[in-house]
């Protein structure tokens, strides 16, 4: 299986100019997150030869607009679609995915999406004064699980730990937005240790995880640290 990064916004250049949210194709037919600029969403999935049409699932990790925005046009053109979201997902979310003809399932815990992919169901985050909720993929593989988030609000080592409550496999990689860009060096380390302790492999950040978080990521990884940009390829092994 392979995880396609179709579009990341990582920079602060990216930030401040809007260009940001987070989007991937899990397999061939599976898109988690749909970024925050629909016509880049679109873009970039014809560039990589992806049919509106074939896409069955889209799961949205939480209901901020870099990760919801890309999804109306997508209903437009293919109403077969099944949209995971959270319990807790915003009413106007939910009703405008009905109004466009999609179909909603919410995740409220661990269950499975399909063969070898299961969601977190939501996990609470406190968010400028209230509760946000956030669901994050796990992908099986012959190697350990793969952690897939789209902002980890909840707190990367929250998530990771709440997979190793459910599962005993061994992490492999945990992919996608660990939401450090704006944390201190001396928390983005000890959540490099934390992860570390909970026997991640590999890492592959993007997104809000931070352009200092990355660095220090790729120090601490390694060789097990994955560079991520548009159109990366992470092979996930069967």
């Amino acid at each position: 299986m392979i995880a396609k990064v179709i579009a990341t916004g990582s920079t602060r250049e990216d930030r401040a100019a809007w260009n940001w949210g987070l989007s991937l194709l899990v397999g061939d037919d599976l898109l988690f997150d749909t970024y925050g600029v629909p016509a880049i969403l679109k873009r970039r999935l014809n560039e990589e030869g992806i049919a509106l049409s074939g896409i069955r699932d889209i799961v949205i990790s939480h209901d901020h607009w870099d990760h919801t925005n890309g999804l109306w046009d997508i209903l437009l053109q293919n109403r077969a679609v099944r949209v995971h979201v959270c319990p807790h997902a915003a009413d106007a979310l939910v009703r405008t995915i009905k109004d466009f003809g999609g179909s909603v399932r919410t995740c409220g815990g661990f269950q499975p999406i399909r063969g070898g992919v299961t969601t977190t169901g939501e996990l609470p985050a406190a968010f400028n004064g209230n509760t946000l909720f956030e669901q994050s993929l796990v992908l099986a593989s012959a190697a350990g699980l793969v952690i897939v988030t789209g902002c980890a609000h909840p707190g990367i080592e929250d998530i990771i730990e709440k997979v190793r409550q459910w599962s005993r496999e061994k992490i492999y990689l945990v992919l996608g937005g660990f939401h450090l860009l704006d944390a201190p060096d001396s928390e983005i380390l000890r959540i490099i240790d934390r992860m570390k302790d909970l026997g991640v492999a590999n890492v592959a950040p993007t997104h809000c995880t931070g352009e200092r978080a990355t660095e220090l990521l790729r120090e601490r990884f390694g060789t097990h640290f994955v560079e991520i940009r548009d159109g990366s390829n992470v092979e996930i092994p069967e």
